[in-house]
C-alpha cells in the first residue's frame, strides 16, 4: 500500500540537474511547489532549494566557500572524506 493509499501525506521531489534542455524559468517553477534537489552546480539556478547534492570531494573542494556564502540548504554527499573535511551530511 502507497503512502497516498494509507492516507499519509506524499512529498512530490524535483531533481535539478545540469543538461542542454535545463532553464532559469524551469527551474524557478519548481519553487513552492515541490521539494527540490539541485545537483552540483545547479545550486547557483536554486539557491533556496531544499537539498545539494554532490557525490565527490574534488566538486565540494572546489565550491564549499561559495555554497557556504549562497546556499543554505542541506548538504549532503556520499564521500565520506568530503564530508568529514567540509561538514556535509553523509549519505
Amino acid at each position: 500500500m502507497g503512502a497516498s493509499e494509507k492516507g499519509d501525506p506524499v512529498t512530490t521531489f524535483v531533481v535539478v540537474a545540469s543538461g542542454p534542455s535545463l532553464t532559469r524559468e524551469d527551474v524557478e517553477y519548481c519553487r513552492d511547489k515541490a521539494k527540490v534537489i539541485v545537483v552540483n552546480d545547479c545550486y547557483r539556478l536554486a539557491p533556496w532549494a531544499d537539498i545539494c547534492y554532490a557525490s565527490d570531494y574534488d566538486w565540494y573542494r572546489l565550491h564549499i566557500n561559495a555554497i557556504r556564502n549562497s546556499f543554505f540548504g542541506r548538504c549532503v554527499t556520499v564521500d565520506v572524506d568530503a564530508a568529514a573535511q567540509f561538514g556535509v551530511e553523509w549519505i
